[in-house]
């Protein structure tokens, strides 16, 4: 994870990140990829699969963001993460 490629995209995340969060989102997209970045920070600290991971799923704030997600992005199950922040 110290390679130049890694370190390189790992600073254009970062950028994006920052940049991300002065917005205001004006679309359904835009909600729900605000709803998929809270998911990626405060969502399920295990991932799918893990025993715990549902009982995450299941407290009041998670739950919330999967609503929030759900509506904005029309779809089903829970929100898309594409990476970590």
């Amino acid at each position: 994870f110290d390679t130049p490629e890694m370190k390189a995209a790992e600073a254009r995340e970062d950028a994006a990140f920052w940049e991300m969060i002065e917005l205001t989102p004006v679309s359904q997209a835009g909600i729900a990829a605000f709803a998929s970045l809270i998911w990626s920070l405060s969502g399920p600290a295990f991932p799918e699969g893990h025993p715990v991971h549902d009982e995450e799923c299941s407290y009041p704030k998670n739950r919330i963001i999967v609503a929030i997600w759900r509506a904005a992005s029309g779809k089903e199950g829970l929100p898309v993460v594409s990476s970590i922040f």
